[in-house]
């Protein structure tokens, strides 16, 4: 199975909301990654007319799109204004998770062991994050390549591996214990890693 890919926008890609800044970024990556899932991740300050050209990208490029803001609510609010296919969730908003698949939207949650995963993947989420992998800022004691490889095949179905992921190497590391895919902000920003 091949490892897919889920790419996590950043504000880096529009300092001062520059909806052209945004829109050549997107063209930029999407000209260099293959791209199968893609986040609009902003817990600050965003516009409508970001998410309208994140939506447009991924609808021409055919990437499932997906919407992680502060409040869920406003996530699946915009998610369907936009036809954007699903949210993407904090652990502390498990309890979200039946609003959105009662709007037929595709939930990721973001996880950080495996017993969060089990829970999500119980409670009926499509994909999960796993953080961090690698070393990440600010992020604590990365859990490593060992702890993928020893999840249950039912976690590995739906997971991404997500945290400190820079370069091709680690992609491959990732892709040797048998997870979904993974994800990433950095990666995708860095054309040196670029072979679509």
């Amino acid at each position: 199975m091949k490892l897919q890919s889920y790419f996590i926008t950043s504000p880096s890609l529009y300092e001062n909301n520059s909806v052209l800044g945004f829109s050549e970024n997107l063209k930029n990556i999407s000209s260099s990654y293959h791209i199968d899932k893609a986040c609009f991740r902003d817990t600050m300050i965003f516009s409508n007319d970001l998410i309208d050209i994140f939506a447009k990208w991924c609808k021409k490029n055919k990437i499932q799109s997906f919407i992680n803001l502060k409040n869920t609510e406003t996530s699946i609010e915009l998610a369907k204004i936009y036809n954007i296919q699903g949210i993407h969730i904090k652990g502390t908003n498990l309890h979200t998770i039946k609003k959105a698949l009662d709007e037929k939207l595709s939930v990721f949650y973001s996880s950080h062991c495996a017993n969060e995963a089990q829970k999500a993947i119980d409670a009926g989420v499509n994909f999960i994050t796993l953080s961090p992998i690698f070393n990440t800022p600010n992020k604590g004691k990365p859990l490593g390549i060992e702890y993928l490889q020893g999840l249950s095949p039912i976690i590995k179905n739906s997971l991404f591996a997500l945290g400190g992921i820079i370069c091709q190497d680690q992609v491959s590391q990732i892709e040797s214990t048998g997870v979904k895919g993974f994800a990433s902000i950095r990666y995708f920003q860095n054309i040196k890693n670029a072979k679509r």
